[in-house]
């Protein structure tokens, strides 16, 4: 068996390319700018650094380079970003992509690994010379929908519009045209694309919980009020719900300060600037481990997900999550951690009191997230997703 991986970013730092890989099963990653790309080499031997490289120098497959492809078409589309409505900007991008990887070919690869949406040329391309296509569905197939329904209170990006509604469910529906196996992290994303699928449809759904990528071989232990958030789309993660709610819970409760791990804007940092809320930056995965083990809670209120890694992060840390359904988290509500609904901003203060001022249930949390922690690890994941692809039939 012979798979192609076609993705965008180093969406899970690459992991999938890498389990396939180390089963001997990739023949080759199809992928947009990284620190194999021509560019990507420049920077690494220019040794020049700001933001945006050391971005992409970051994003390093860890696979070997002469099975990797990896182009900087994207980024000539990227200059002219500012020019373009969300839709053409989508569809430039992801046509020159895909005419990148046609040129690319597929071999005599028996499947291809795609990504949501991504790439649809490229993928009809490998079902008409005969490939399989896993599409893993890392998010929601309708969560432009979920996020449209919030944009107006929300004041949520413009490119959750209503015609951009429409033309992501144009992109959903070619997709569930051409996908035999479908690989949803959660059993909210499940339910998603199954509702989506016509009556004839003969594609299977698996679910498969990503696992963390970061270990820890101590248990949390955090700081009473320490609230910590990871993420870049600050609105979809439903950061503006938890800085209302840790700016209120302040004013009683001056131990909760809200730590907010990932890149940020300036912009960001200046309009939700407040002594109690702490922006991190980007951090390593070390980095990261420090600060599950140091958080009193993790909190994701996320108005739409697949499964979050930080999610599968924290738990497998032993740190007790407040997370929304639409986050995907596996859990079991007051076991590892307390569910909110997307929007609820006092139910995000009730959850954080609760978890304040019972600190025995907060203690039992931990230890069921970390009496959990090798499900919610790297080896179970790779072994759940092994199990589906070495299954898919290729005849």
């Amino acid at each position: 068996m012979k798979i192609i991986v076609a993705q965008l970013g180093a969406r899970r730092r690459y992991s999938i390319p890498r389990m396939l890989e180390k089963h001997g099963l990739l023949m080759s990653l199809y992928t947009n700018s990284s620190l194999y790309s021509p560019l990507g080499v420049l920077i690494r031997i220019s040794r020049f650094r700001n933001g945006a490289t050391e971005r992409l120098v970051n994003r390093n497959p860890r696979i070997g380079k002469e099975i990797t492809k990896s182009t900087d078409v994207g980024l000539l589309v990227n200059i002219f970003k500012p020019f373009l409505n969300h839709i053409l900007y989508q569809k430039i991008y992801n046509y020159l992509l895909s005419c990148k990887m046609k040129s690319w070919g597929v071999g005599d690869a028996d499947i291809l690994y795609t990504m949501f949406c991504h790439n649809i040329e490229f993928v009809k391309f490998a079902k008409g010379k005969g490939l399989k296509i896993v599409t893993d569905v890392f998010i929601h197939p309708e969560y432009y929908e979920y996020l449209n329904e919030y944009r107006k209170p929300k004041s949520l990006n413009k490119k959750y519009s209503e015609k951009n509604v429409q033309y992501q469910k144009e992109q959903w529906n070619k997709i569930t045209q051409l996908t035999d196996v479908y690989i949803a992290p959660s059993e909210w994303v499940a339910e998603g694309v199954r509702s989506t699928l016509s009556n004839n449809s003969t594609a299977v759904v698996h679910v498969i919980p990503y696992g963390s990528s970061v270990e820890s071989d101590v248990q949390n232990n955090g700081i009473k009020g320490r609230v910590l958030f990871a993420g870049r789309d600050l609105e979809r993660k439903g950061f503006v719900d938890l800085y209302n709610a840790v700016l209120h819970l302040n004013k009683v409760h001056e131990e909760v300060q809200l730590v907010v791990a990932g890149p940020v804007s300036k912009c960001d940092k200046k309009k939700y600037h407040n002594p109690c809320v702490h922006f991190l930056g980007h951090l390593t995965k070390e980095e990261m481990v420090r600060e599950y083990l140091k958080a009193d809670i993790f909190i994701l209120p996320s108005y739409a997900e697949g499964f979050a890694a930080v999610i599968a992060e924290a738990l497998a840390c032993g740190c007790p999550v407040v997370v929304s359904k639409e986050s995907g988290a596996p859990i079991n509500d007051y076991e590892e951690g307390i569910f909110v609904n997307p929007g609820d901003v006092d139910g995000i203060i009730e959850a954080v009191k609760i978890i304040l001022n019972d600190r025995i249930l907060r203690n039992n949390m931990s230890n069921t997230a970390w009496s959990r922690r090798k499900y919610f690890g790297f080896n179970a994941w790779e072994n759940r997703l092994l199990e589906v692809i070495e299954n898919i039939n290729i005849r």
